[in-house]
């Protein structure tokens, strides 16, 4: 089985428009039969994501959208900034390959990508004597520069493994180089195989697939590389290094709030506080004016951002949340404060 992403390069657009994190095809299930599409898209709010298959009537393509129905279970789940989709195909037959597609809305606009699903004898999983069990991607090394692809095969006779990159309209296989380190590991059944990319750049971005083959064939696993602009060699994502709360004045009628961040280069930070319910996590920025007195301070590289509150009242009392941003990316920390209390408060981010 492999999925082809047809994919395009996004233009610039604002934060917390939709953006496709990843999108994965897996088999599962007793013998393997059951297809499992993830679609995992971050953006602010949260977008609603939807899973739909092309269908041609009359010579004209359309997409219907795909519904839990039958043997096909869709879950849709919401968190702060992303939206995890997963649509499951029970006993997936020939029938079921052709062209799928994931999109995104919300309410800075909308976005979709594309995929093809083939179910060929040769590319599934059936044969009980060969198995890709699971693939990984995780970031290693300095400042999160190398991503570390890991893919794991059962077999017997015990399968031979290798990572294919498309490129150019084919898959090439990923060889040894001095950026690529490969590591393959052979058990009695079981292979294991390692492949590290030193220092990426968004050319290692893509599709991958990982083969598995022995004498009773060949599988193959698919999945999508996303290249996170902070892991770009360079590019330092900022660092919540410190957020705090602390009474001043005569009676403790004042307040300090403070945001530390550190990054390269060194990050803009603000203070925002939630000006709607728990649920939809609306928030207003901080600004001087009134009994707000608003200060950024940039060091060599961390940025200080206070906060003075004047006569604090009842109404000061809520959720706030530090953001620092820079060209390796963006990070949060909320984090809820009340007037009541002693000298000092630290704040506990989420």
């Amino acid at each position: 089985m492999i999925g082809y992403p047809i994919l395009a390069i996004a233009p610039n657009r604002p934060e917390g428009y939709p953006k496709f994190e990843d999108v994965q095809v897996d088999r599962t299930g007793v013998s393997r039969a059951d297809v499992v599409v993830t679609c995992r898209v971050s953006g602010f709010p949260a977008p609603n994501v939807h899973l739909w298959r092309e269908v041609k009537t009359d010579g004209q393509t359309d997409y219907q959208r795909i519904r839990t129905d039958g043997r096909i279970f869709v879950d849709q789940r919401k968190y702060d900034r992303y939206t995890l989709l997963r649509g499951i195909i029970r006993g997936a037959t020939s029938a079921d390959a052709g062209i799928y597609l994931c999109s995104a809305d919300n309410s800075l606009g909308s976005l979709r990508q594309q995929f093809r699903l083939t179910l060929g004898e040769g590319s599934t999983s059936k044969q009980a004597g060969l198995a890709i069990d699971g693939v990984t991607v995780d970031s290693t090394g300095e400042n999160n520069q190398d991503v570390t692809i890991t893919c794991t095969a059962t077999g017997n006779p015990v399968p031979s493994l290798r990572l294919w990159q498309y490129k150019n309209g084919n898959y090439q296989v990923v060889q040894r180089s001095r950026r690529v380190v490969l590591n393959l590991q052979r058990g009695e059944k079981k292979s294991v195989f390692k492949v590290t990319i030193k220092k990426v750049t968004q050319a290692d971005a893509g599709v991958y697939i990982c083969s598995a083959s022995n004498s009773e064939g060949t599988v193959r696993q698919q999945f999508n590389l996303t290249i996170q602009e902070h892991a770009v060699a360079g590019k330092g994502l900022p660092k919540m290094e410190d957020v705090t709360v602390v009474r001043t004045g005569p009676s403790n009628e004042n307040a300090v709030i403070t945001c530390s961040a550190t990054g390269s280069p060194p990050p803009d930070v603000k203070l925002y506080k939630q000006i709607s319910s728990e649920k939809d996590k609306e928030y207003q920025e901080l600004e001087t004016g009134g009994r707000l007195i608003l200060n950024e301070s940039p060091g060599a590289s961390g940025t200080i951002l206070t906060l003075l509150v004047m006569n604090v009242l009842p109404e000061d009392s809520g959720v706030y949340m530090c953001e620092a941003s820079n060209t390796g990316g963006t990070v949060r920390q909320s984090f809820r404060w009340g007037i009541e209390g002693g000298n000092q408060q630290t704040a506990h981010g989420s």
